[in-house]
């Protein structure tokens, strides 16, 4: 399984994610900061030596942000597998 978490560098998101990936779940990290995902990333694959996370660039106060996010989203493995991918926003 593949979900996207939006805006997972603190709170809840971060722990959502860590969780995810806890349970082998695939989790693209959609962040607008991008320093701040690869701290929050190294953080959980210390911890989780296994999990598979990505981070792509997405600023949601940006149309132009937004659609380039989904191009690139339906250009990774996942889409062109024809994997479900979950959005948690």
């Amino acid at each position: 399984m593949d979900i996207v978490v939006v805006g997972a560098s603190n709170g809840i998101d971060a722990e959502t994610t860590r969780v995810l990936v806890l349970h082998s779940v695939h989790v693209i990290m959609g962040m607008r900061n991008i320093v701040a995902a690869k701290d929050v990333k190294d953080i959980i694959v210390k911890d989780i030596p296994s999990a598979k996370l990505d981070i792509m660039e997405l600023d949601l106060n940006s149309l132009d942000s937004v659609k380039k996010f989904a191009s690139k989203l339906n250009s990774t493995s996942c889409c062109k597998k024809r994997r479900l991918i979950t959005f948690v926003i």
